[in-house]
């Protein structure tokens, strides 16, 4: 049954080998740019998210120093008079993390707070 469909001649029977491998190197072709660009995809969104998570990273850390160069002005002043003119509502202002939405936090010093600043600041003094 088979011999029915295949040529006679070496001719034609070598021009429809040669169309069958050409037809599968075609194949093999569009199946490697199909593949190529659904990797390409995916690669650009795990790099799109990784920028993303960088970039949050990068503010936490940015907030963080701010934070330690806030207590550290606060650790350091000389009174809570010299605190209040530098910082007359001490401020924070970050982008929350989760949510992506600007939060502001802003609180003026405690009076028992400041009270125990001095007495912290007047200590070593009176140690020495």
């Amino acid at each position: 049954m088979l011999r029915r469909f295949v040529p006679r001649s070496l001719r034609a029977q070598i021009t429809i080998v040669l169309l069958v491998l050409e037809l599968l190197i075609l194949a093999g072709a569009v199946t490697a740019a199909y593949s190529l660009r659904a990797s390409s995809s995916a690669t650009r969104q795990l790099a799109s998210e990784r920028l993303t998570r960088m970039q949050d990273a990068q503010d936490m850390v940015q907030h963080a120093m701010q934070v330690q160069f806030l207590a550290s002005s606060l650790l350091t002043a000389p009174s809570t008079d010299s605190l209040q003119q530098t910082y007359a509502a001490p401020r924070l202002s970050l982008t929350h993390p989760a949510t992506g939405r600007p939060l502001e936090v802003e609180a003026p010093l405690p009076e028992d707070f400041a009270a125990l600043l001095d007495e912290l600041r007047a200590a070593p003094a009176r140690e020495r």
